[in-house]
């Protein structure tokens, strides 16, 4: 909803920010790392079963937000240095809400994330998923400047409209409006 997920114009808070489920396919594990290593806060949204052995293999420079409100949420990516993703997704909703927030994107180069975002100009696409690496990049995304506008014109090539609006465009040929296809 890149209606919803907009900038809310707050200073930056300089804390690397997860939005995911506490599962292990995630990899909120090495997120904790990488920024324990880069000497950077992290904020963890989101809940699941892996949450207990997070918690405790943290340190004080991470919150553990749980679950929260659309409002806190769109807040937190707004104020975030970027938003990290450490698991490889599908597509990334996330990503998106981030970037509609003006947020940058550091993930690691795989999945879905390659068509949301382009190296050096959305956010920092890494080749491996390490700790080392993570950490050495949070450093650098922090150290550059992005375009604000940039960054939501292209969540916006993801919005519901646009998408509903192509998918569309797609059936047309195969179901036509006198048969009640798409209009």
């Amino acid at each position: 909803d890149t209606g919803y997920f907009r900038p809310t114009h707050e200073p930056r808070g300089g804390f690397v920010l997860v939005v995911a489920a506490l599962a292990p396919y995630k990899k909120v594990n090495v997120a904790i790392e990488a920024c324990l290593r880069a000497r950077t806060p992290l904020v963890i949204v989101g809940d699941g079963p892996e949450r207990a052995r997070l918690e405790r293999a943290a340190g004080s420079s991470v919150r553990f937000a749980g679950r929260v409100g659309p409002e806190e949420l769109r807040r937190l990516y707004s104020t975030a240095s970027c938003y990290l993703q450490t698991g490889i997704e599908d597509f990334g909703i996330a990503t998106v809400e981030a970037l509609a927030c003006g947020t940058p994107v550091l993930a690691l180069g795989e999945g879905g994330v390659l068509d949301i975002v382009e190296h050096g100009r959305h956010g920092l696409l890494v080749d491996e998923p390490g700790v080392e690496t993570l950490a050495a990049a949070i450093d650098k995304i922090q150290r550059m400047q992005f375009n604000l506008m940039d960054l939501r014109s292209r969540a916006e090539e993801f919005s519901a409209e646009r998408f509903t609006t192509r998918l569309k465009g797609y059936l047309r040929p195969y179901w036509p409006e006198s048969e009640g296809g798409p209009s």
